[in-house]
């Protein structure tokens, strides 16, 4: 019959079998006996397994450690290299849009509405439209330099101007819109993160660049560029599965994500 002890914790009852703690001590006998009685040479030949398989191990774990501590550096700096390779290809991609957009402002038609802002409140509404058809060559041309560029408005003392591609939606006008905010007390030219566009028909999302000519401060000129074109840019080149990416303005502000 196996002996057995009891013990008494808060009440209950446990059965710890003194039979385990005796093959333990049997065992440990055995092994010593085995250790003892065993010739030198065979003692040898066990220091000699034990040394390898231990030196092996603490190799083996050493060189884990190494590999995957240099692969770890490695993946930090290729990481970085994408995201400095991928931050200056969006920033090229901003220049071409101020680019295209300063190539329109220097055209004929855009001058005109520079010079005619001061009164065009006396204009009827005739002329404007007539202004306003005249810009539209320069606008299009505009966006075959930056196909990006979605749509545009031009806010003068007169009126608005824009592209005629899209439907505008003329119960929000640009003065009276958040993004015009952002104008006052701003040092422009300036970014607006991604949003929907409230100013077109089809509330696509968009990334807006305010700005104002040097000569007429109280013309602005709101260009939106389309937040998808600037997803499949900076994706083109990115491999299956590298993840996605997140864009940050100057101030720390989520400006676009794509994945």
């Amino acid at each position: 019959m196996t002996s057995s002890v009891f013990l008494y914790l808060s009440g209950t009852k446990r059965d710890f079998p003194l039979s385990c703690w005796y093959d333990k001590s049997r065992r440990d006998m055995r092994l010593k006996k085995w250790i003892y009685g065993s010739s030198f040479k065979r003692r040898i030949w066990l220091s000699l397994v034990l040394f390898t398989v231990t030196a092996i191990l603490i190799s083996g774990g050493t060189s884990y450690y190494i590999a995957s501590a240099i692969m770890g550096r490695k993946m930090n700096s290729l990481n970085q290299m994408v995201v400095n390779k991928s931050a200056q290809a969006l920033e090229e991609k901003l220049r071409k849009v101020r680019l295209a957009v300063l190539t329109f402002m220097s055209s004929e038609p855009f001058q005109d509405v520079i010079s005619n802002s001061g009164s065009e409140g006396d204009a009827s509404a005739y002329e404007h439209f007539k202004t306003n058809k005249l810009l539209q060559t320069p606008i299009f041309q505009m966006r075959l330099i930056e196909p990006a560029i979605q749509s545009i408005i031009i806010d003068t003392p007169g009126g608005e101007y824009y592209g005629a591609s899209y439907e505008r939606l003329t119960q929000f006008p640009l003065k009276d819109s958040e993004l015009y905010k952002h104008m006052e007390g701003r040092k422009l030219p300036a970014w607006i993160q991604a949003h929907e566009d409230p100013f077109f028909s089809g509330n696509e999302k968009v990334v807006s660049l305010l700005l104002s000519p040097l000569s007429q401060k109280d013309v602005n000129v709101l260009v939106n560029v389309r937040e998808s074109n600037l997803n499949n840019y900076l994706l083109a080149d990115k491999d299956e599965g590298s993840g996605d990416f997140i864009v940050y303005n100057e101030n720390g502000e989520l400006a676009f994500t794509g994945q």
